[in-house]
């Protein structure tokens, strides 16, 4: 009698050499056994498609029996109607537009619903701000694994290049071996591509939050560096998401208010800085909350620091 039935192989690109060979040789002999009507289905990241293609092809696969199809991102309105019950603090960003292509891929949004719960569940915060997603997903980016403190630097690394050179890649020929490693697994995950020896960020999100941990990074001397940088595009967003991170983290609004003051008083690239920090203020999740709290220190002075 004949057979039926569905066979799934997710995330193929994830699989060994040695594993991909063993599925393509289980897709090729169903594919000649007609007594066994099997449909298999193949998963993969669609930039790794091609690659995962040939290897299929290569290890024996006829390519007429492969019928592909691409899912695109789901439908906004569907997401926050999906998760507003169980992640409704999420929803806001979602109607993001800068955030958007990021947020409605789904694995990342099932970080951002798991780590939510979790934290709504302590009780550590009355709301999710923009700063807060880019912190759940740095994370998530650069791992747990012994190497996440050379992934994250390597990241910062191309960052920084790409905000002080206005977006040109970064070449592998100016990389050590060791950081030359970090570059393929961060090409493996997705996160830059590299062409002709040249290193780039596959979004430039990405390029905006690894240069706001490079001035994290910098510490107490985060404003002195900022005053320099803040004349550069590329590096204003990231100004922006510092200061919103100060003003969405507890007791980080004095400190804002400090970085402001220094800066209205500094030169012409200081006050861009300001106007940057200013700027943070409607960006930030508790903007209401801010505005009212801040709104005396903005008015004082006939509104010096406005």
């Amino acid at each position: 009698p004949s057979k039926s039935g569905l066979i799934v192989f997710d995330s193929l690109e994830k699989y060994s050499s040695q594993a991909a060979r063993r599925v393509a040789e289980l897709i090729t002999a169903v594919a000649n056994t007609p007594t066994f009507k099997c449909r298999i289905v193949v998963t993969c990241q669609a930039h790794m498609w091609d690659r995962t293609f040939r290897e299929l092809i290569s290890a024996g696969v006829n390519a007429k029996q492969i019928s592909a199809f691409e899912l695109g991102l789901p439908p906004v309105s569907e997401l926050c109607d999906a998760i507003s019950t169980v992640a409704p603090r999420i929803v806001p960003l979602l109607l993001r537009p800068e955030l958007q292509r990021l947020l409605c891929n789904l694995k990342v949004l099932d970080w951002l619903v798991i780590e939510d719960t979790l934290r709504a569940a302590v009780g550590t915060h009355a709301f999710v701000g923009e700063t807060d997603v880019i912190d759940w997903i740095w994370d998530r980016w650069t791992g747990s694994t012994a190497d996440k403190h050379a992934r994250a630097g390597m990241l910062i690394r191309l960052g920084e290049h790409d905000g002080n050179t206005l977006g040109s890649p970064l070449s592998i020929r100016d990389l050590n071996e060791a950081q030359q490693r970090t570059v393929g697994t961060i090409e493996r995950d997705d996160l830059v591509s590299v062409r002709h020896g040249r290193v780039s960020f596959k979004h430039d999100l990405l390029g905006d939050w690894a240069r706001l941990n490079a001035l994290l990074a910098y510490g107490p001397s985060a404003v002195d560096q900022i005053t320099n940088l803040a004349q550069y595009p590329r590096w204003q967003r990231a100004v922006r998401l510092y200061a919103q991170s100060l003003l969405e983290h507890e007791g980080g609004v004095p400190r804002w208010v400090d970085a402001v003051t220094h800066l209205q008083d500094g030169d012409q690239n200081s006050v861009i800085a300001a106007d940057i920090f200013l700027d943070a203020i409607i960006f930030s999740g508790n903007a209401g909350v801010l505005l009212e709290e801040l709104w005396p220190r903005l008015t004082a002075n006939n509104g010096h620091l406005l």
